[in-house]
């Protein structure tokens, strides 16, 4: 097989040095293929997609000069051309790195670095409703995405009161599916109670914006008509929250996929019960602590597992735990 001065060109130790190998079956579009595969695997992947267009942009220059000017280019300048061309579009938005390794890979391609931005705390928390509403919190859970899947839901009110949880079998679903499924399941039971001024909290920005926009996927247009009536005859807000927030829904839906069944509930579950912030449920707080830290060291007859309880029953006192 005859090779042209282009490929020749292309293959020579310029090109090898930033990784390209020469074999009989190369083509155009396997070179072309090269970067984007080496970006999947190695570090620093901005700049490997970077050299997919530098690359050819200065072996383009190099033929056009060899053709019409009679100019011919080192391989090492050609190099040095596109490690340059690297470096200057970096300056933009420069380069994020999360290892050593990958610095070293900036310094030698004389990549910009970006700055990151400083990691902010949130506190996530479960917010209770105002006075007269109640607040429904929703999630889905999805094994394999589609796969089994089940829907959950907890409806409590301004002090934080259990009044209806729910968990429903979905089949094989995906996330998005069962998310779905959750709100409406959990429109029903409000409705059924009956509920007058509603919250809904869901963790998927996507079933929010589906929601607000009025913009539901065909499976669920029944439903969301169904239940138009009813939501225009209410108060009614949804908004999205963090999925930290979120695990009392979470703790339903994984129920039941685990027992590939459906459950309500009116009375609080022990199954979620640890789930939910311990501010409303002081009863099964208090008394936890108190098989932990008294019951126990009584029972071992121990004195410094004796005194570490009181010390933790004077603390809890005093940091008004109840």
């Amino acid at each position: 097989m005859q090779i042209s001065d282009d490929e020749k060109f292309l293959w020579c130790q310029g090109a090898i040095s930033v990784g390209l190998k020469r074999t009989q079956e190369t083509t155009f579009s396997s070179t072309a293929a090269f970067p984007l595969r080496k970006a999947k695997v190695v570090l620093v992947a901005d700049i490997w997609k970077a050299l997919l267009i530098t690359v050819y942009q200065q072996l383009w220059i190099v033929q056009n000069k060899r053709h019409f000017e009679s100019q011919r280019s080192l391989p090492r300048n050609v190099v040095q051309r596109c490690i340059n061309a690297i470096s200057d579009c970096s300056l933009i938005t420069g380069v994020k790195i999360n290892s050593v390794q990958e610095l070293m890979l900036t310094k030698y391609f004389k990549v910009t670095t970006a700055i990151p931005k400083p990691r902010r705390i949130v506190e996530v928390r479960w917010n209770p409703p105002l006075l007269g509403w109640w607040k429904l919190n929703i999630d889905g859970y999805s094994i394999g995405n589609p796969g089994y899947s089940g829907a959950g839901g907890i409806l409590r009110n301004h002090l934080g009161i259990f009044r209806r949880g729910f968990s429903s079998f979905e089949g094989i679903r995906t996330n998005f599916q069962t998310e779905m499924a959750a709100f409406f399941l959990g429109i029903r039971e409000a409705k059924e109670l009956p509920v007058e001024r509603l919250w809904v909290e869901c963790d998927s920005a996507l079933v929010v914006y589906g929601i607000l926009a009025s913009n539901i996927s065909w499976d669920f247009l029944q439903q969301w008509w169904s239940a138009e009536s009813y939501l225009s005859s209410i108060q009614w807000r949804v908004t999205h929250c963090y999925r930290e927030g979120n695990a009392p829904a979470d703790a339903l839906a994984k129920w039941a996929v685990t027992n590939k069944t459906s459950e309500k509930w009116d009375d609080l579950p022990i199954f979620i019960a640890r789930s939910l912030n311990c501010i409303f449920f002081p009863a099964t707080f208090v008394e936890t602590e108190i098989i932990r830290f008294v019951a126990r060291p009584f029972i071992c007859q121990d004195p410094k597992k004796l005194h570490k309880a009181k010390q933790r029953l004077k603390q809890m006192w005093d940091m008004k735990e109840w």
